[in-house]
């Protein structure tokens, strides 16, 4: 699969998780803002830059492609992973402000950042 193959598949599988979790999803008609979509949970819009990562571990410079992100940019990172061993993918939404050049999403932290439990503490807030 291509690399704009896979960033298609991941914004699709966001807007659906978004979608199933009862939030309007707008995507801008220019590709030049530094977020893929925004998604409204109750009122409250969040700026969301979508990642593909096939790896087990992606950092905040973007994978291999070594691009830096300003958490001022965006609110959120969602990152989709496939399953190692079974069919499907995992979804992760990562707070910017909690991107920065040491940043890692790795084995130990993925649990802490599942998409569905993320959209319910964004609205708990």
């Amino acid at each position: 699969m291509d690399n704009q193959t896979k960033g298609a598949l991941a914004e699709a599988l966001v807007i659906s998780a978004f979608v199933g979790k009862g939030c309007q999803v707008f995507l801008p008609v220019l590709t030049a803002p530094k977020y893929d979509l925004i998604a409204d949970l109750d009122g409250t819009l969040l700026k969301i830059q979508v990642k593909y990562c096939s790896k087990d571990k992606l950092d905040a410079r973007g994978g291999r492609h070594f691009k830096w992100y300003s958490p001022h940019k965006f609110d959120y990172f969602a990152v989709v992973q496939p399953k190692l061993r079974a069919p499907g993918h995992h979804i992760y939404l990562i707070p910017a402000q909690n991107v920065c050049s040491k940043f890692s999403l790795t084995t130990e932290r993925k649990l802490a950042y599942l998409i569905f439990d993320q959209i319910e503490r964004i609205r708990a807030k």
